[in-house]
């Protein structure tokens, strides 16, 4: 059967957005200053399951470039376990700490008022990419348990 856009889109999205990711993950030092908050062994954990997490969806965009079934279930599972997993993977305090990292200026003092209602933007920031975080993977699982969609795979 024919790769449909949508499906083409989403391998490309997933595979792009994964490789940033990696990239990202290289500067451990990074890691490590946005999870200072943390004990060390905890920290090596979660770098370990980011670096494994993210070559999977590499894998999983893969397999579903090639509309592989096991690539769509895959990634289903993986999207369920992201949703599961964002309060741990976005707490504000990390939030916090990646805007202190250089060579960003330093924000972690600043506060956005509104109507006398002092917000910190670090909490303001984690709750927003808890938000994207659940709605992206939401509708990439929505997307691939659709029958058309379904369909597709072998």
């Amino acid at each position: 059967m024919k790769r449909s856009n949508g499906v083409a889109f989403c391998a490309l999205f997933i595979f792009v957005t994964s490789l940033i990711d990696l990239k990202t993950l290289t500067d451990a030092r990074w890691y490590w200053h946005v999870f200072q908050f943390l004990p060390q062994d905890q920290i090596t954990t979660r770098y370990i399951i980011s670096l494994l997490g993210r070559i999977a969806l590499v894998a999983t965009a893969v397999g579903i470039w090639q509309l592989k079934n096991w690539g769509r279930l895959l990634g289903i599972s993986l999207f369920l376990i992201n949703i599961i997993s964002l309060p741990w993977k976005h707490p504000a305090l990390s939030i916090a700490n990646s805007l202190t990292y250089q060579p960003l200026p330093k924000l972690d003092e600043l506060i956005l008022e509104i109507n006398n209602l002092a917000i910190d933007f670090n909490s303001l920031t984690s709750v927003i990419l808890q938000i994207w975080g659940f709605a992206i993977n939401a509708v990439l699982i929505f997307f691939f348990t659709r029958k058309t969609v379904k369909k597709q795979f072998h």
